[in-house]
């Protein structure tokens, strides 16, 4: 009776696993061809992979800190009393407008400096610089857009690029967002994947290859006049919804 129970047990568990198996056969295991893996980061072969998996959790890991913020603001403002509280607004709309900075950190500096510092110094500031900036954000956000043009998905997921979620992870309740940082092109072609949010190793992958197989228009600069696609980065996000 225990062998049996012991073999049947076996059974069952091969029944289980081979059932697995094959809701998880049309789900990627890997990267595209042409690509390259290293757990959560996966890249195109050739890519520089200390520029496409730059670290940008924050402004202070994005090189853009507390003490260039108020540099920033030091250099174009004379010396005065109200340098203090300019210095601390600034900070706090730059943390507001985190996202874009993200984008291309270098650039979006460059151009809050030099189109959105200028009207700062021409604010009347308040005593509580933290609401202040976040009734200006907008504004600010406003300025910069018309000097920079955040990349944007131009296919459609689930449809243009297929997200397989597998019957036995569904049925276990087992989903939710996964998160990835993708290092674009200038032709919004992804150079590389880096997992930022996980939910589940085969979930992951499958939200990896998704933001591999992706494509953006690309982010753009005004020069001159003349707008021109850039390399940058942008945060995707694959849900699997369990209802």
């Amino acid at each position: 009776m225990p062998r049996f129970t012991s073999v049947a047990s076996f059974v069952a568990t091969l029944l289980i696993a081979s059932l697995v198996l094959v809701a998880c056969a049309d789900a990627p295991s890997g990267p595209p061809d042409g690509w390259e893996s290293d757990g959560d980061r996966w890249w195109r072969t050739g890519t520089d992979t200390e520029q496409a998996f730059r670290d940008l959790s924050s402004l202070e890991a994005m090189g853009i800190d507390d003490a260039s913020v108020e540099e920033v603001a030091a250099t174009r403002a004379d010396a005065r009393s109200g340098d203090l509280l300019q210095r601390q607004f600034t900070a706090a709309l730059m943390q507001r407008l985190e996202p874009i900075f993200r984008n291309n950190p270098e650039e979006v500096d460059s151009l809050f400096r030099a189109h959105v510092q200028p009207e700062i110094e021409n604010m009347t500031l308040e005593d509580n610089p933290n609401s202040q900036a976040e009734d200006y954000r907008r504004d600010a956000y406003n300025i910069l857009r018309r000097h920079y043009s955040e990349p944007q998905t131009r296919l459609e997921l689930g449809e243009d690029v297929p997200v397989a979620y597998p019957d036995s992870l569904r049925a276990r309740g087992i989903g939710g967002p996964v998160r990835t940082q993708v290092y674009l092109n200038e032709n919004g072609e992804p150079q590389g994947v880096k997992l930022i949010e996980s939910v589940h190793p085969v979930l992951d992958r499958i939200a990896m290859r998704a933001s591999a197989d992706m494509r953006w228009d690309p982010a753009r600069i005004n020069v001159d006049g003349s707008w021109e696609d850039i390399s940058s980065w942008s945060r995707f996000t694959v849900r699997f919804a369990t209802e």
